[in-house]
């Protein structure tokens, strides 16, 4: 299978998963890196044959689309800073309400909770982001937790960049396909059920993480 994939450092972990598990069932996967609009464009149209993962809802935009349960992980959305004290509740974007926010404009979960906020400021990659935190030219920021900390190791800001806890939102995430693979679905589903109730789905994720902190 040819499964489109975001240019975003956690859907190589969700490929890595997927690979895995769609082995378990005689399936190669084989991943085409596009920009986020591109790859669900792509998918959605059946230029692939689906995508590595998306937020739940995803389907509703992108109706060719088949969403697979379970969620592979959690897509886990961080607050950063430069390093001042912002108290952070789960699930209460309002928190954020009066600080300088930046967030990756590709991003639609960080768009749709900030709406209405006023300062807001849309970046294009999460190497911009880091780069305003650190030079305190936002207060604040909301990234997808491993992306954030890749990014920022990338740049060696880790001792003017840093997370708070606790996280301000998880969103599962899951495999798509294309409807013309409708009959695999229940076959996916299986293979991808045990890879995530055996924990190794989060032990991957888990390892990915460890990594960026070294």
């Amino acid at each position: 299978m040819n499964i489109a994939t975001q240019e975003i450092y956690i859907t190589k972990i969700c490929g890595v998963i997927i690979k895995e598990a769609l082995a378990t069932i005689a399936i190669e996967v084989k991943l085409l890196q596009l920009p986020t609009a591109r790859a669900a464009f792509a998918s959605n149209n059946g230029q692939t044959d689906g995508e590595i993962c998306r937020i739940k809802g995803f389907e509703k935009e992108y109706q060719n689309l088949i969403k697979i349960e379970p969620s592979i992980i959690e897509l886990e959305a961080g607050v950063f800073t430069h390093n001042i004290e912002i108290p952070i509740e789960t699930n209460n974007w309002q928190t954020l309400k009066p600080y300088t926010l930046g967030i990756h404009i590709g991003h639609l979960y960080a768009s749709e909770a900030t709406q209405g906020f006023t300062n807001v400021v849309r970046l294009v990659t999460d190497e911009q982001v880091v780069k305003m935190l650190a030079n305190k030219r936002l207060e604040a920021a909301v990234m997808i937790k491993p992306d954030a900390l890749k990014t920022i190791k990338d740049l060696a800001l880790q001792n003017k960049v840093t997370m708070l806890e606790p996280l301000i939102a998880s969103y599962p995430l899951h495999f798509f396909i294309h409807k013309k693979n409708a009959h695999l679905k229940s076959k996916i589903s299986k293979a991808i059920k045990t890879i995530v109730d055996s924990g190794r789905a989060q032990d991957i994720y888990r390892q990915y993480l460890a990594e960026l902190s070294r």
